[in-house]
């Protein structure tokens, strides 16, 4: 699938609100090693459009900058910040990162059911923090230990796009 179509394939899923596959298509779409700068500006006007502007990566830059993130440069300095990020938009619950429904069989609390979007989760929840892996996380390992410092990485140079 060319990336044209699948960014067409992704603005028919978030606009059914099929929020779970729009974030696997949006997975897809991203290619490992450096962004394409027009292709994420056009996943993030996808998920922008059809969230009336809750969703996408504009949202969660905006919040980077608003909680006086540091700048979007590669290392391990933005891990500690990716975790206040997660607490904000949703991808933290009482210091423990989550997971979607059905994708861990947890008692905690500590998944998001599709069920709840877009009415019940916080601003910039989407894309959720497992776009930039390989996989979904599927157990109950931190995402930095599962994914590596590569993945923050990945996901620094995509928000850097909207500075």
């Amino acid at each position: 699938m060319t990336p044209r179509h699948g960014v067409e394939e992704l603005g028919r899923l978030l606009r059914d609100r099929r929020w779970c596959e729009g974030n696997e298509r949006t997975r897809c779409l991203l290619p490992e090693g450096r962004a394409d700068t027009a292709l994420v500006r056009e996943i993030d006007a996808c998920w922008s459009e059809c969230s009336a502007g809750k969703f996408g990566f504009v949202v969660q830059r905006q919040t980077w900058a608003s909680l006086g993130g540091p700048p979007l440069l590669a290392g391990f300095a933005l891990w500690g910040f990716f975790r206040t990020l997660g607490d904000v938009i949703g991808w933290r619950r009482d210091g423990r990162w989550i997971a979607w429904a059905g994708a861990v069989n947890a008692s905690d609390g500590s998944v998001l059911d599709a069920s709840d979007i877009p009415l019940n989760v916080p601003r910039g929840c989407l894309p959720f923090h497992d776009v930039m892996s390989s996989g979904r996380w599927r157990h109950e390992w931190q995402p930095r230990d599962c994914w590596g410092e590569h993945v923050w990485d990945r996901w620094a140079e995509v928000l850097a796009v909207f500075t």
